[in-house]
């Protein structure tokens, strides 16, 4: 079996419901808004830059050996 010293890194990700603060002010009191956010854990939707900042992990070297993890950044949607 031949060795592969720079071995392709998937690291796939899913974000939950991301909407920026400008629109998070604009819904504010929404109906809809507020059954979205109650279904998750976290209570409140995603900012970009938290979806943007775990990307930026992801293909750091700081995460050079996370190899085939998959990242749920979606306020705990997943455990709902």
């Amino acid at each position: 079996m031949p060795l592969c010293l720079n071995p392709p890194k998937g690291t796939p990700f899913a974000p939950g419901p991301v909407v920026p603060e400008e629109i998070q002010a604009m819904i504010a009191g929404d109906p809809r808004a507020a059954a979205v956010t109650g279904a998750l854990p976290a209570r409140r939707f995603g900012l970009p830059r938290e979806i943007a900042e775990a990307v930026a992990y992801l293909a750091s070297d700081a995460a050079a050996f996370a190899h085939g993890a998959f990242l749920s950044i979606d306020g705990g949607a997943v455990l709902a």
